[in-house]
């Protein structure tokens, strides 16, 4: 996944919108934690990270289907 903040979404096949929650910076990476359609929640892990996005801020996230894993309780 990668975070499109102001940037054309070129290669990324699918979108969604999401509610930037907090970001955890660790050196060469960062772990973002978004809120999609109010109550689900993810993580998007980000090599090279370049602090931008602020709490509360509406982003978007664009992947490739091959690159997603679902995960269920």
């Amino acid at each position: 996944m990668k975070l499109l903040v102001g940037q054309s979404p070129d290669g990324q096949f699918n979108r969604v919108a999401a509610r930037h929650v907090e970001s955890i910076y660790q050196g060469e990476t960062a772990q973002h934690r978004l809120a999609i359609a109010g109550d689900i929640s993810v993580k998007v892990l980000e090599l090279n990270p370049w602090p931008r996005e602020q709490a509360g801020e509406t982003v978007t996230v664009g992947f490739d289907a091959e690159d997603l894993i679902v995960l269920t309780s």
